[in-house]
């Protein structure tokens, strides 16, 4: 007979049907999440530190030296002989040596021995167009021997001054400066007499050049 306990149990039975119909029995497989890399910035590589290279101070582009006038320095003269000063050592012939004509020559007079008499020497001052630089002065003389300087100094204090140069002299008397000179004027300064081709003692100079 069916009774209302039988009933009960029939209607448990079939909710627990239902449930396990619409319920699987498995849990549904869930999956990680996919994670995407945030890009990162590239670390900037610092810049690699460089020596400069030394750079050479310019250099000033000078004009070739070219001699203007030459003119006698006799500060002595009046010691010698004060009547006649503006004559002694032939100041008005001091052109032919730098004329660019060999054949023409400048002398001083003449001397009893290479040390001068009354006096401790003289000079030449070389003026040139403009100021320039000047490594090398050159003296075509008649004669030999006696000392000649060039002098880092003005033509009113001939004997003052660092001696850039110096020598003796010959034919061909070279006066080369350790470092060339920047200048206007060339000052040289003759302290001992050379023997001319007569065998006086006097400076004879037939040509100048400078460069």
């Amino acid at each position: 007979m069916f009774t209302i306990g039988t009933a009960i149990l029939v209607a448990i039975a079939f909710i627990w049907a239902a449930a396990t119909l619409f319920n699987p029995t498995t849990t549904p497989e869930t999956k990680a999440p996919v994670l995407t890399p945030t890009p990162t910035a590239e670390a900037t590589p610092e810049p690699e530190e460089t020596t400069p290279e030394p750079t050479e101070e310019p250099t000033e582009d000078y004009p070739d030296p070219e001699i203007d006038t030459v003119a006698l320095l006799n500060p002595e003269a009046a010691a010698l002989d004060p009547s006649n000063v503006g004559e002694q050592d032939s100041p008005a012939t001091i052109g032919n040596a730098y004329d660019g004509n060999e054949s023409t020559v400048w002398r001083s007079w003449w001397y009893s021995n290479a040390d001068f008499v009354g006096k401790s020497g003289l000079g030449l001052a070389i003026a040139l167009d403009e100021e320039t630089e000047v490594s090398e002065v050159t003296l075509a003389v008649n004669g030999s021997g006696g000392n000649v300087q060039w002098r880092d100094t003005s033509d009113d204090s001939p004997t003052e001054g660092d001696v850039l140069a110096e020598g003796s002299m010959s034919s061909e008397t070279n006066l080369k400066a350790d470092e060339p000179a920047v200048t206007d004027t060339i000052v040289l300064w003759f302290n001992e007499l050379p023997t001319d081709d007569e065998g006086n003692y006097r400076i004879s100079i037939s040509e100048i050049s400078v460069k």
